[in-house]
């Protein structure tokens, strides 16, 4: 259902918004609260509008231009009459946006190795099918493609375009994660489709000599549809890729050197293979299995069906939350995060290195905190789940987690951001033009007009930016 009572002014005749300093503001939960009654005593529209501020570099603001989107601007390019299911953003700015029930999946940004589009692919078709009838040399053609990954990165999409193909007009989900180098789409007919950077086979598809091309059109993964396996979530780390079926099991293929596959001791593995978990007397039961996965650059964060939290891979920065740090203490399978087993962990979420997660309405964050990541004010990091105390005067009911930034809403819908802000991507400008937000600082919008506002939906952080789903809402006056 539509819902929310964050609201911000617009010009109609323009798409920019502009929005003053941010801080805590004189209006109360308490009175937002009740300014959500009056929202529901109005007609809001089923259809959504987008809005993106942040980093520009490799076309993520999806306006056909590179320049850095400093102020919150409506996304013009994208199509008026739209419904957005989930937007999913990778570490450089790729940006995949499922919309209308998954009937359309629309890509912009960051494009190096095709993971948002397959305009090389009939470039590399002809040279592959030369290198197959022998017309070049193993040699010459290990540089023309070499070549082609080069020049790609010249074709970074500036604009949203949807992907014209009968075989992806019902998306189940986009696979989420850190990595804009690869990618995979499950239908609702469960056939898996993956695209992008397959030179430590993330994708799952093998080589003999381990030295996988880039796979720049959409390629059909059939290891789990051949077994019978429902997936339900993929992660994507840089190099690696985590799978989660509907019966709660992992799987994993890629390579991760600080143990990210979480396959013990193997590094590396360019199949798909099922993942243990570390076997203790007070952690896991024979009936523990896993319903949520997320990823970072280097580390993962599963949450099972007991409500409980398993981390592994790199822990430099304490993201693992185990109460240590270092690069050797990592973790080579999923362990039980012990200093929370006794808490009802809801939700999970990890940006880079650090790692956020909700319990019963409260935020605990670990890991690196350069960027004031962790949102208690500080840059030391944190190797233990710390509860955020700005946010304990709230309950919290969902979390985001960008690159360097996240985003937590309350229950009476209010936005909160933090962390890494060097494009006003936490919605907040400065005066000191200091480019952390240190703890989470509210957002708040201004009414327009009586009779039209906006309604913010959702959410989403992403590498440098931040995107916020809107609907417009039609106060009713009853008599």
């Amino acid at each position: 259902a539509v819902g929310g009572n964050t609201k911000f002014a617009t010009d109609e005749s323009s798409d920019d918004y502009t929005f003053g300093m941010r801080g805590n503001t004189s209006t109360s939960e308490t009175q937002q609260s009740v300014d959500h009654a009056t929202i529901n005593n109005s007609i809001t529209s089923p259809y959504h509008d987008c809005w993106s501020i942040g980093c520009n570099t490799k076309g993520a603001q999806g306006n056909g231009t590179r320049h850095d989107v400093l102020r919150l601007q409506r996304m013009s390019c994208l199509p008026r009459y739209i419904s957005v299911d989930n937007i999913v953003t990778g570490n450089c700015g790729s940006t995949y946006c499922v919309c209308c029930h998954g009937h359309k999946l629309m890509c912009w940004g960051y494009n190096n190795y095709g993971s948002v589009s397959n305009q090389q692919y009939i470039v590399h078709t002809i040279a592959r099918v030369w290198s197959n009838h022998q017309c070049l040399s193993h040699t010459i053609m290990q540089l023309l493609l070499r070549y082609l990954d080069e020049i790609n990165a010249l074709k970074h999409p500036l604009k949203p375009y949807y992907i014209h193909n009968n075989a992806l007009n019902a998306v189940k989900f986009v696979s989420t994660g850190i990595s804009s180098f690869h990618k995979f789409v499950l239908l609702h007919n469960d056939v898996l489709y993956a695209i992008g950077k397959n030179e430590w086979n993330q994708l799952g598809i093998a080589n003999d000599d381990h030295h996988c091309r880039n796979i720049y059109h959409r390629v059909q993964i059939h290891f789990f549809d051949r077994r019978r396996i429902k997936l339900k979530k993929i992660a994507c780390a840089l190099t690696y890729s985590i799978f989660l079926d509907e019966n709660g099991v992992l799987y994993a293929c890629g390579r991760a050197k600080d143990g990210g596959l979480g396959l013990g001791d193997v590094l590396w593995s360019s199949t798909v293979q099922r993942v243990t978990l570390i076997q203790t007397q007070t952690s896991e039961t024979p009936t523990t299995t896993m319903i949520d996965i997320v990823c970072g650059e280097q580390h993962c964060l599963a949450l099972s069906n007991e409500k409980r939290l398993f981390s592994w891979g790199s822990n430099r920065w304490g993201q693992l939350g185990h109460g240590r740090q270092g690069p050797k203490t990592a973790e080579y399978r999923p362990k039980i995060v012990k200093y929370v087993r006794h808490m009802q962990v809801e939700k999970i979420d990890c940006g880079s290195n650090h790692s956020v997660i909700l319990s019963i309405g409260k935020v605990y964050c670990f890991g690196c905190n350069l960027n004031c990541e962790c949102g208690n004010g500080r840059t030391k990091s944190v190797c233990l789940p710390e509860l955020n105390k700005t946010l304990s005067e709230y309950f919290v009911t969902d979390i985001k987690c960008g690159f360097q930034h996240n985003v937590a809403k309350t229950q009476t819908d209010c936005f909160y951001l933090w962390g890494m802000n060097d494009f006003n991507q936490c919605l907040h400008e400065s005066p000191s033009q200091s480019s952390v937000v240190k703890v989470p600082t509210k957002y708040s919008g201004h009414v327009h007009s009586d009779q039209l506002e906006h309604v913010i939906i959702d959410m989403y952080p992403g590498w440098k930016e931040t995107r916020i789903v809107t609907a417009k809402t039609r106060r009713v006056s009853y008599l």
